[in-house]
C-alpha cells in the first residue's frame, strides 16, 4: 500500500504536471491500493481549489479501462472515504497524444535507442537519467508482484454497477462516481 504526501494530492487535483504526481497517477493507473486517512483529507481539502469533484483523465487502453472493477471498486471507497465526485474520463482510441504519460513513454523509449537493456540495474539507471520537460524522472522497483486476472464475483458487480454513472453517449469512456449519501 502507498502513502502519498499531502503535497502531491494537492499538486494532482490542481492539474500540476510534477514527477510526483506522474508517478501518483501511475500508481492509480495500475490499481495499487493507496491509503488515505483523516488526516491527509483535511489537508488535502484546505489545499484544493475544489473541494467536491475529482476529475480523472485516462488512457484507454484495457489495463485502465471503465470495466477494470477493482480499479472502479477502489474510485467507489476513495469516493466514499472523501465526499468527493469523481469522473473518470477516458481519452478517445488512437489519441494518444493528447496524454502526458504517451509523451513522456515516448520520449523514454527514444532516449533508449541503441542501448542494450539487459538487466534490471541497466534498465532502472537509464531511466533514473531520463528528463522530460526539464524535470528528471524518479525511478523505483516496486515490490511484489502485479496480480493480474483479480475479479469481483457477480454480485459484487451488480453492487459496483449500480454505483457508477455512465454516460448514455460514452458509457465505457464518460463515468461519474458520487459518495455514497449518509443521513
Amino acid at each position: 500500500m502507498y502513502l502519498v504526501d499531502t503535497s502531491v494530492w494537492i499538486d494532482f487535483f490542481r492539474g500540476k504536471q510534477t514527477s510526483a504526481v506522474e508517478q501518483l497517477r501511475c500508481i492509480l493507473q495500475s490499481e495499487q491500493t493507496v491509503g488515505i486517512n483523516s488526516l491527509i483529507y483535511q489537508e488535502i481539502l484546505q489545499g484544493s481549489e475544489s473541494e467536491q469533484r475529482l476529475v480523472i483523465n485516462s488512457d484507454n487502453g484495457p489495463e485502465c479501462s471503465g470495466h477494470r472493477t477493482q480499479f472502479l471498486q477502489r474510485l467507489i471507497e476513495f469516493a466514499d472515504k472523501t465526499g468527493l465526485i469523481i469522473r473518470r474520463v477516458y481519452y478517445p482510441p488512437y489519441h494518444s497524444k493528447y496524454n502526458a504519460i504517451e509523451r513522456l513513454w515516448a520520449g523514454l523509449e527514444k532516449s533508449w535507442n541503441g542501448y542494450l537493456l539487459d538487466s534490471q540495474e541497466t534498465v532502472l539507471k537509464r531511466a533514473g537519467n531520463f528528463v522530460w520537460k526539464g524535470k528528471r524522472a524518479i525511478v523505483t522497483m516496486m515490490a511484489g508482484t502485479y496480480e493480474k486476472g483479480v475479479k469481483l464475483a457477480a454480485d459484487q458487480i451488480c453492487e459496483l454497477e449500480a454505483r457508477l454513472e455512465r454516460s448514455t453517449a460514452l458509457k465505457g469512456w464518460d463515468i461519474t462516481i458520487s459518495p455514497k449519501q449518509v443521513f
